[in-house]
């Protein structure tokens, strides 16, 4: 977009120094003398689409916002990524220099987002991206009494897993099961912060809610992220979780 507009800024400046020149020069006879005709400005290249995404992930509990172009294109941290729909899994992610951490693509939400892995093997995650025109942010409330299946990244689609989340009736006790690991939240449980994180030692812990509709059906997604504040601390796992109403 920036070097279209250069390229038209340009075009007319040289332009019009022809037009002046033409107009000085020339101190000789008396015939009249015509400056040749500016050449047409040409028109700005378009502008691609850019949709907007939400983005949360792994090592942090905030949400960024991601313009994607209307190829699949954009960057982040000095590496180009190209997200395209179609093959086994659903969609493909492509990046230079290669990144390692988001080698597998799954669909979410009947397309309208995307699930990004390092493998199909566990049940954790890398990034999730919602496009944000299609999502809303759910509170706790909409999953009272409700519980929640695992999620991760399948070699066809995104993957079932055997981890659960449960929210009670009232929603105020959470319960995460993984295998033999029970993780209980409550009132008493953890001190929340303003910002609505769990502090823990120097672990920060957020549920990101999102909520889509897809056909007649609503498709909610918690995604379990953590944050140390401590950097000596190795980076921790995080997960998904999802349920159809």
């Amino acid at each position: 977009m920036f070097h279209s507009r250069s390229r038209v800024r340009a075009a007319a400046l040289i332009s019009t120094i022809l037009a002046l020149s033409a107009c000085g020069g020339g101190g000789g006879g008396g015939g009249d003398t015509q400056a040749p005709a500016r050449a047409p400005t040409p028109a700005p290249a378009p502008v691609p689409p850019i949709t907007s995404f939400l983005a949360n992930g792994k090592g942090g509990i905030g949400t960024a916002t991601i313009e994607v172009d209307a190829t699949g294109t954009f960057t982040e941290d000095d590496t180009r990524y190209q997200m395209q729909t179609g093959g086994t899994s659903g969609c493909s992610l492509s990046s230079r220099p290669s990144d390692p951490d988001v080698a597998n693509c799954n669909l979410l939400a009947g397309g309208k987002g995307f699930l990004l892995c390092q493998n199909t093997t566990s049940d954790t995650f890398n990034v999730a991206l919602f496009r944000q025109s299609d999502v809303q942010t759910a509170p706790l409330g909409e999953l009272a009494g409700q519980t929640l299946t695992g999620i991760s990244c399948g070699a066809t689609g995104v993957s079932r897993n055997t981890n659960t989340w449960a929210f009670s009736a009232d929603a105020s006790i959470a319960s995460e099961k993984r295998g033999a690991v029970t993780n209980n939240f409550g009132a008493t449980a953890s001190f929340v912060t303003d910002d609505g994180s769990l502090q823990s030692g120097a672990r920060r812990e957020r549920w990101a809610i999102y909520k889509a509709a897809v056909g007649s059906t609503t498709q909610y997604f918690l995604l379990d992220l953590f944050q140390n504040t401590d950097p000596s601390q190795p980076v921790q796992d995080v997960r998904i979780y999802f349920l159809q109403k």
